[in-house]
């Protein structure tokens, strides 16, 4: 089970070493930094920095006594965090997409398969045409083009 909601922390942006010290911060609080890298299984030459990724996120709160102990945001604080992160986050991704002309073709080659499908983008492209077009073309598709 543990493995398995590191695993489920990892797909939501956090590190293996983050993502096992909340872990072990959920059910041993508080700890101290050596308790957190000697049971949790991050490195002591990792944990400083962990420690201070999961602070710095507000994932993780600090109590200033010594030596220093750690205490996890509780499981629904952190799920209201992460969920408004992640709706920020579609949002701006959203707003930039649109301003993208994502209709507008990139290329002017199409890779078209099977001859209906041709002669519907051929009519799309007779029927956008601004000015003139000029074609090239056998007396068959001229006809069904008209």
């Amino acid at each position: 089970m543990m493995q398995n909601l590191v695993m489920i922390m990892k797909e939501l942006g956090f590190t293996i070493y983050e993502a096992k010290t909340y872990l072990y911060l959920l059910k041993h609080n508080p700890a101290t930094r050596y308790e957190l890298s000697k049971y949790s299984g991050v490195p002591r030459s990792a944990i400083y920095a962990v420690i201070r990724r999961l602070e710095d996120q507000g994932m993780v709160n600090a109590i200033h006594s010594k030596p220093k102990l750690y205490m996890p945001l509780p499981p629904v604080e952190l799920l209201r965090l992460l969920e408004n992160r992640f709706q920020k986050t579609l949002g701006e991704f959203k707003e930039n997409l649109d301003k993208l002309d994502a209709t507008q073709e990139m290329d002017h080659v199409w890779n078209i398969v099977g001859y209906d499908n041709l002669i519907l983008k051929a009519k799309e492209l007779i029927r956008e045409a601004h000015k003139s077009i000029y074609l090239s073309v056998w007396r068959r598709e001229a006809v069904q083009l008209q």
